[in-house]
């Protein structure tokens, strides 16, 4: 069986109900009649959203952190590199965590 992409089990489904050679190899086989599928385009639409959701966030922090330091609101100069340093290495975390593939 050739591989064929789906986007969900509803796709999948759609596709049994219309090709009754597919219901066949399903009947054969379905551990490896599944085997050929994969679940695609879910995912990847997903996670883009989310990085750049987190992205837009992190610059208007930074750029809020920097107006406050503009404006005399952190007066104490070790503040602001700390501030930068945490919200940076929670961006790397959670830019991380989104694009690591789930393990299986």
């Amino acid at each position: 069986m050739a591989k064929l992409t789906v986007k969900s089990l509803d796709d999948l489904r759609k596709k049994l109900i219309s090709d009754p050679k597919l219901v066949e190899e399903f009947k054969k086989d379905p551990v490896s009649a599944l085997g050929d599928y994969s679940v695609t385009d879910i995912p990847s639409q997903v996670y883009k959203t989310a990085v750049t959701g987190l992205i837009i966030v992190i610059i208007l922090i930074i750029v809020g952190i920097f107006t406050l330091y503009a404006f005399g609101k952190i007066s104490n100069e070790t503040e602001l590199p700390t501030l930068i340093t945490a919200i940076g290495s929670a961006a790397i975390g959670a830019v991380a965590g989104l694009l690591t593939q789930p393990s299986k």
